[in-house]
């Protein structure tokens, strides 16, 4: 039987690099989702420097989110890795994570859009 690839990538890593990629895979993606909201909810936050601004403050109160005591020990304590379906997603998320540090924008940028990709393919949102 062949080896699980996600499996491959968790042995190469180690538990804190996999804690990180889901945090900053949450962050990339809220950042996204609020930003959207905002704008939905208020037309000129897309106007001049506003969406610039508006995302540094999200991003900002998104990582301080994740890194918050109670948030960090979900992080810590959820193990998505419970199913096979869910390896899209976290190899996505490992792959992004690492190419956030020191890829370039195009790289950062493709690998964002596979990130919410394999997301939006592993969790259905309802919309209200």
């Amino acid at each position: 039987m062949a080896e699980n690839p996600v499996a491959v990538v968790f042995k190469a890593s180690n538990r804190q690099e996999y804690i990180e990629a889901v945090k900053s895979s949450f962050v990339a993606i809220a950042k996204r989702t609020v930003l959207s909201a905002l704008v939905s909810a208020a037309p000129f936050m897309a106007w001049g420097p506003l969406p610039y601004l508006s995302g540094l403050f999200v991003e900002w109160v998104l990582v301080k989110a994740a890194n918050g005591a109670e948030t960090g020990i979900f992080f810590m304590f959820v193990d998505f890795r419970v199913a096979v379906q869910h390896k899209d997603f976290e190899a996505a998320a490992i792959k992004n994570y690492r190419i956030q540090q020191t890829g370039t924008k195009e790289e950062k940028d493709a690998a964002e859009k596979e990130l919410v990709a394999a997301v939006d393919a592993f969790v259905k949102f309802n919309r209200l």
